[in-house]
């Protein structure tokens, strides 16, 4: 897992929100 500087949570949890619909989303295109 890549480790970059994550000013707050806010920051963080909108992080994984992109990644878990990008994923959600390729997994249904795929």
């Amino acid at each position: 897992m890549i480790k970059e500087k994550v000013p707050n949570r806010q920051t963080l949890n909108a992080w994984c929100n992109k990644m878990d619909k990008a994923q959600s989303l390729g997994l249904r295109t795929s």
